[in-house]
């Protein structure tokens, strides 16, 4: 069936055979797929945005923006047994439209994946009382449950649980 889908969409100009259309993939660290900060805080600001009306909060998302820094910058993904993940589980075909310069057309969309990864990374938070533990928990609950992180959350990937736990600031 994805052969006979290939042949009935146009290709992503640039792209040829199997590999058309657009790949989406992970940020690569020491040879290995990774998480990145960035993209970690990007989600909190995401879902501080949704959450603002709950808060009664106006400009959540640069309140909680301003006040975060997740580390490391790579965040590694391990798997149920504590391994670290050295690749992709698999990749996806998936149909997408596309607009450019050229107009609207349809194309090929290859999406890699990581079957149920664990991550450890640490929030940094600037304690002026501006972003609570209450919101972060809001911000994780609402993250893992409905809107998902990473590719495709759209249609229901990238769910997850948390476990947030508050660690004594350090100084210098």
């Amino acid at each position: 069936p994805l052969d006979e889908l290939a042949d009935e969409i146009d290709v992503y100009e640039g792209y040829e055979g199997d590999e058309a259309g657009i790949t989406t993939t992970f940020c690569q660290k020491d040879g290995v797929p990774v998480w990145e900060a960035r993209v970690l805080k990007s989600h909190v600001k995401d879902c501080a945005s949704c959450l603002a009306k709950l808060w009664d909060m106006r400009n959540a998302k640069f309140i909680v923006a301003n006040r975060i820094v997740a580390r490391p910058d790579y965040i590694f993904m391990y798997d149920e047994n504590g391994e670290r993940i050295t690749q992709t589980s698999g990749s996806d075909i998936r149909p997408i439209s596309i607009t450019d310069r050229t107009g609207r057309r349809s194309a090929v969309k290859i999406v890699q994946y990581v079957l149920r990864p664990r991550f450890e990374f640490d929030l940094i938070v600037l304690n002026d009382d501006m972003v609570t533990e209450k919101m972060l928990r809001d911000i994780f609950t609402y993250g893992g449950l409905i809107k998902g992180m990473g590719q495709d959350r759209t249609i229901g990937f990238g769910k997850y649980k948390y476990t947030l736990e508050k660690a004594e600031a350090k100084q210098g």
